[in-house]
């Protein structure tokens, strides 16, 4: 268990806009179990961080994210929308698996230390020949050993209508059927959540 002890405050975010100076959070398995001031309820031992200085806030949402772009996502700033992507479409046809892992590494590292707990990657680039790509962008999650503080949610779409011509991506980028991508679990939402949430 973790105790952050003595914020200079903990907003609840609230319906009453509750804030706590000098609060305190329990936190055991990832899981916040307790918030207020003084002694948490509990006689097991715990880790204790001091928290003065601090200001706690829930975890924030993004609710749009491209973790593969994360790589790339330098590169012809000065460009429109569809410029922009037609820059970037032949970098992205060699996406492979060891990318998307480091992208969504880096880009998950990145959200955490902003704030935000929650995420939802949108994928829809597919290299033809290209396998193991959703695999790889979960297994920050699915390792056996989660370092990143973040939940996430994962959604494969395609966006492609939204190009003027077909041929302005890359030909070597293809729009795979829903079967086809590596079994994605359609349905019902999957959460996953780090060990430190």
């Amino acid at each position: 268990m973790i105790l952050i002890e003595g914020c200079t405050g903990v907003a609840l975010m609230d319906d009453a806009q509750t804030e706590i100076e000098g609060g305190s959070i329990l936190i055991d398995g990832g899981v916040i179990r307790w918030v207020g001031r003084g002694q948490p309820p509990t006689t097991e031992a715990v880790e204790r961080v001091e928290g003065n200085g601090l200001v706690a806030i829930p975890g924030l949402v993004n609710t749009h994210h491209h973790l593969y772009q994360v790589l790339t996502r330098v590169r012809a700033q000065e460009q429109g929308l569809f410029g922009w992507l037609g820059e970037l479409y032949p970098d992205w046809a060699a996406l492979d698996a060891d990318w998307e892992r480091r992208a969504a590494e880096v880009g998950l590292a990145e959200l955490a230390l902003s704030g935000c707990s929650t995420t939802t990657d949108h994928h829809y680039v597919f290299p033809t020949g290209a396998t193991g790509l959703l695999e790889a962008a979960a297994a920050p999650w699915t390792s056996g050993h989660p370092t990143v503080g973040c939940r996430r949610m994962r959604s494969w779409r395609t966006s492609m209508r939204s190009w003027p011509t077909p041929s302005a991506r890359s030909a070597a980028i293809t729009t795979p059927s829903p079967g086809r991508c590596c079994g994605l679990r359609w349905g019902r939402a999957r959460r996953s959540r780090s060990a430190a949430a």
